[in-house]
């Protein structure tokens, strides 16, 4: 079974979907004739976690800026990553990936700034922020789900995906999650992506024309792993316009139970 979503400018989602997880959804534009789904695209995401534990973190890193470029224009930059105040192997490797991403990310930003001071790069973005939106537990496995928003005349929102192995630590990639090679791996997941049987879909599968041949895999190591099946995230201009937004293509588990080196199906 696979998914597809697509989100239109700033975001908003229009679906076609699994008939089971994404029932809601389907009724909602079923009945309201392409209007965007209720909630963006973070019901989706919300859809997808059904039967894991949500998660809360008491502390973050946070950092915000507002920086004048011009007499006119301000720039505003905001951080906030997640951490943990409990003592553990796991945790203390939980904070340092997140203080790391925090220092480079405000490194990217002084960078950005003086690009623009000294009129190397003018700096035309006014926001760019990245918050956390939810983490998930399910299966020994941490999925922290951050929103990453840039504007300038519009604006562009991201999902950005750091999974973990809450039993090592580590944050997982693609290879971790699988027993054989990227190549095979690869090959089977874009394999299993097909448009779902669905009596009279209500749109069909912009931008891809009714298609979903040749489609890559994500140019970065960005996926959920989520109850209900693996989903792939498509940045803004990856395989689409920007206009399309983030597109996510989700694959069950079940058609990729044979290669799964964790406890997934």
């Amino acid at each position: 079974m696979v998914c597809m979503v697509w989100y239109g400018l700033g975001g908003q989602a229009y679906c076609v979907g699994d008939i089971i997880t994404f029932q809601a959804v389907l009724t909602a534009i079923n009945t309201a004739s392409l209007s965007p789904c209720v909630g963006q695209w973070r019901y989706d995401v919300f859809e997808l976690y059904r039967g894991a534990e949500k998660v809360e973190f008491s502390e973050t890193l946070s950092y915000e800026r507002v920086t004048a470029l011009d007499e006119r224009l301000y720039r505003r930059f905001e951080v906030s990553l997640p951490q943990v105040g409990e003592t553990s192997p796991f945790f203390e490797t939980f904070n340092r990936f997140y203080s790391d991403k925090y220092q480079e990310l405000q490194g990217n930003e002084n960078l950005i700034l003086g690009n623009h001071v000294s009129g190397t790069v003018r700096q035309h973005s006014l926001t760019h922020s990245i918050t956390v939106l939810y983490a998930y537990t399910w299966e020994n496995t941490l999925s922290v789900i951050i929103e990453e928003t840039q504007s300038d005349s519009r604006t562009v929102s991201e999902l950005i995906v750091d999974n973990f192995d809450l039993n090592t630590g580590r944050r997982l990639t693609l290879d971790d999650v699988f027993t054989v090679s990227d190549d095979i791996y690869s090959e089977r997941i874009l394999s299993s992506i097909r448009i779902p049987d669905i009596a009279n879909p209500p749109i069909l599968f912009p931008p891809f024309d009714d298609s979903l041949e040749n489609i890559p895999m994500p140019t970065s190591e960005n996926f959920l792993l989520t109850p209900n099946g693996l989903a792939l995230i498509y940045k803004t201009n990856e395989i689409a316009s920007r206009a399309s937004g983030t597109v996510i293509l989700f694959v069950d588990y079940g058609d990729l139970s044979d290669i799964l080196a964790l406890n997934l199906y």
